[in-house]
């Protein structure tokens, strides 16, 4: 598939067919998305029902209720868009966000030459532009977002990698414009399992999406549960999760 993404000009993203108008057209289905192109202006309270929040610039996504099926959207999603991701932002946001989350680390645990740090939801790679002092290593459940770490040299783990690791291996975890995205109970605890005694996870929520729902997994795994101080609008909410 070809995508041309220009600013002012929408897709739609659903999982379930939507009446097209005058200023919509049905493209294509992709694994479970119905996409549609739009032409003109377009605001989520006169588009269609459901929840619907624009993202990156170029998509209107109507988020279904049930948050397993959400998870599936936002998989086919970058299944779909994910080899054009850097096309679609501007990367210096989304690298100093990383910067902040690490930093925040850094000054809570600090970092030596000893420390593994997961980037859970790494996507293409873009804390390999981060400069630490400690080792951080990858993990990514989309395949087109590997390639692109991949490419940067970035080392990755799979789930099953996380499976067989020792436990009490992880120093810290971050993640970056990642919880937004409906992201399964089943693998925060599994990478809760692998980190220390102490050892601490930073994220931030675009949009604050999903923030009660992540808050009450973490707290029901044991974690404390801590609001930080960071006043960034780009970031939405930022927490500490400490094991």
């Amino acid at each position: 598939m070809k995508f041309r993404f220009d600013r002012g000009e929408y897709y739609i993203i659903s999982q379930e067919p939507i009446p097209e108008s005058g200023s919509s057209r049905f493209l294509v289905k992709y694994a479970s998305l119905y996409i549609y192109a739009v032409k003109g202006s377009l605001s989520e309270q006169n588009c269609y029902d459901g929840s619907v929040i624009r993202y990156m610039d170029c998509f209107l996504l109507i988020l279904p209720d049930n948050y397993m099926q959400q998870a599936v959207l936002w998989r086919d999603f970058y299944r779909c868009f994910g080899a054009y991701y850097e096309d679609l932002i501007d990367d210096r946001w989304n690298i100093e966000c990383i910067r902040m989350l690490i930093s925040h680390i850094d000054a809570r645990k600090g970092f030596d030459q000893s420390k593994i740090v997961l980037d859970f939801g790494c996507g293409s790679g873009l804390s390999t532009k981060v400069t630490v002092r400690g080792k951080i290593v990858g993990y990514e459940p989309v395949e087109e977002m590997r390639k692109q770490a991949q490419q940067r040299g970035m080392e990755l783990l799979t789930r099953e990698d996380i499976q067989n690791m020792p436990g009490h291996t992880f120093d810290a975890v971050f993640s970056s414009y990642v919880f937004h995205m409906a992201v399964l109970e089943e693998d925060i605890e599994l990478v809760l399992g692998h980190m220390k005694e102490g050892a601490v996870w930073v994220a931030n929520f675009y949009k604050n999406i999903n923030l009660e729902y992540m808050n009450e997994v973490f707290q029901r795994h044991g974690c404390k549960v801590k609001r930080l101080k960071i006043q960034e609008e780009r970031y939405g909410a930022v927490y500490e999760y400490q094991k």
